[in-house]
C-alpha cells in the first residue's frame, strides 16, 4: 500500500460521516453533500497526485475512515444523551 493512498483514505474519515448519517436516516441538506464532494476532490488532488492507484491490499486501509466515522457519530449521539459527561466521553 502506498503512503499517498493511505493518507487519502485517512482524510476520508470526516467525509464518511454524512454517508453514515444518511444511512441512519438523518436528512442532510444540499450544502453538506456539496462540501463532502469538494472535500473528496480536494483530498484526491492533494494525496493522489503521483498517479498511484488503489490495490487490493488497500482495502484494509478503508476500514480506518469508516470506523472513525462511526466513532464520531456514536460520540455525538452519546454527548446528546449525556451533556454533562462531555469531558469524560471525549
Amino acid at each position: 500500500t502506498s503512503s499517498s493512498i493511505c493518507s487519502f483514505f485517512a482524510s476520508l474519515s470526516c467525509i464518511v460521516c454524512p454517508f453514515i448519517e444518511q444511512f441512519l436516516g438523518v436528512r442532510l441538506d444540499r450544502k453538506a453533500w456539496v462540501a463532502a464532494a469538494l472535500a473528496i476532490a480536494g483530498a484526491g488532488v492533494l494525496e493522489l497526485g503521483n498517479g498511484a492507484l488503489p490495490t487490493q491490499q488497500d482495502l484494509i486501509a478503508l476500514l480506518q475512515p469508516l470506523l472513525f466515522g462511526i466513532y464520531l457519530i456514536r460520540t455525538e449521539d452519546t454527548m446528546k444523551n449525556h451533556p454533562k459527561e462531555a469531558m469524560s466521553i471525549t
